[in-house]
């Protein structure tokens, strides 16, 4: 079951984000690549361009980054949520236009 169904099911069921809003695949995919879900955080995905400015911009190598295992309690277990991503890139490499 694809992102868009999953949303899709959500939605049928009546079942809202935590904002009340509806579900969207674009945010399934990202509760499914949510590296906190396994109790770790990656710190630093996103980073302000300057003091002046304050844009919020999302780190592409400029800055490290920082993993922090075992930061807080996993909801999911690891083997779980490496099967996600495996089902996510297969799907990926599968529907991508190249």
């Amino acid at each position: 079951m694809g992102g868009q169904a999953i949303s899709n099911k959500l939605n049928e069921m009546g079942i809202r984000t935590a904002q009340g809003n509806l579900w969207t695949s674009p945010r399934i995919k990202e509760l499914l690549s949510n590296e906190k879900y396994i109790g770790n955080m990656l710190l630093q995905k996103y980073y302000r361009n300057n003091h002046i400015e304050k844009k919020k911009t999302r780190n592409n190598g400029e800055l490290p980054m920082f993993l922090v295992e075992e930061a807080h309690e996993a909801i999911i277990d690891f083997d779980t949520f490496e099967m996600a991503q495996k089902m996510i890139a297969e799907r990926q490499e599968r529907y991508s236009y190249q």
